[in-house]
């Protein structure tokens, strides 16, 4: 790698209402799959959680931005229309966290997603 080049990642972008647990459980997933992210508090002004996901994947070398309101956690890809995420998901446990993590990493490998197969 040359100095200063940047890493590819996905790009996590989180409201300062996101507590820390949910945000864990999503890099965890990630970190499965041995993909790097880049995690950012923002506070997203008027754009829509969806519009700001697309936004992080439009800046990832990647091309995949996930955002998270502490309620809802959507995933983007860049090359997909603004208000057609790959995921819109509402927050139901740390389980669908950590699968949703995994899932964008596996995406980015070009594996299949997997469902229930994340041992607690």
């Amino acid at each position: 790698m040359i100095l200063g080049e940047k890493i590819p990642t996905i790009l996590i972008h989180i409201t300062s209402q996101c507590p820390e647990f949910i945000c864990q459980e999503i890099m965890w997933g990630i970190e499965e799959e041995g993909i790097p992210y880049e995690l950012e508090r923002l506070e997203f002004n008027n754009n829509t959680l969806i519009t700001e996901a697309h936004n992080s994947a439009s800046l990832s070398l990647l091309d995949v931005g996930i955002t998270c309101d502490g309620q809802y956690v959507v995933v983007h890809y860049s090359k997909l229309p603004i208000d057609n995420p790959m995921f819109f998901q509402k927050i139901n446990n740390k389980k669908q966290l950590r699968i949703i993590g995994k899932n964008v990493a596996c995406f980015v490998k070009g594996v299949p997603f997997t469902f229930n197969e994340i041992e607690n």
